[in-house]
């Protein structure tokens, strides 16, 4: 991506980020990665769980898809109509056409296990958070000074970035 002189880089922005990530005493460093891993944690095991009903999903759905295949195909299948006026017509075979193909099938499993993961990872993420916020939110001190240290980063990389769009102005003469 090319850098984009509006805005700051990644490497800047990590750079502030340690600055103000260093100013928080050890203990408040302790907790926030504490809270970090919970999130992470909670995360994992959703995206786990989707996983594992993303499977269950796309296993009963090729199941019904083979038992409606199954069907369609009786013992003996009629290859001709007869009408009352002596015309005779062929009948298409359509089992063949129901039967799952191995696209289908992969496709099937691509999709259930992808979309039931992404959910199982937001929901377990939403329950992460909750669980995080509820471990920081017990000493109102250090929810404070890690607000302030937040804040300070945000207030900085906000003021670099004017600091970067005044440059640009007078440069460009206008």
């Amino acid at each position: 991506m090319p850098n984009n002189p509006y805005t700051l880089s990644h490497a800047d922005k990590t750079k502030l980020l340690h600055k103000h990530w260093r100013s928080l005493s050890d203990s408040d460093r302790a907790k926030v990665s504490s809270a970090a891993i919970t999130v992470l944690k909670y995360t994992g095991i959703g995206a786990s769980i989707g996983l594992v009903a993303g499977w269950i999903l796309a296993r009963r759905s090729r199941s019904s898809a083979l038992k409606i295949a199954n069907a369609f195909k009786p013992a003996e299948q009629p290859t001709v109509v007869v009408f009352p006026n002596g015309r005779t017509e062929n009948l298409p075979i359509i089992s063949d056409t129901l039967k799952p193909s191995r696209f289908g099938i992969i496709a099937t499993h691509v999709l259930y296990l992808g979309g039931t993961s992404v959910f199982g990872a937001v929901g377990g993420g939403l329950a992460g958070i909750h669980f995080a916020n509820r471990e920081l939110s017990g000493d109102t001190k250090t929810v404070r000074r890690i607000n302030s240290a937040l804040f300070r980063y945000q207030i900085e990389v906000w003021r670099t970035q004017a600091d970067r769009l005044e440059r640009l102005l007078k440069n460009s003469g206008s």
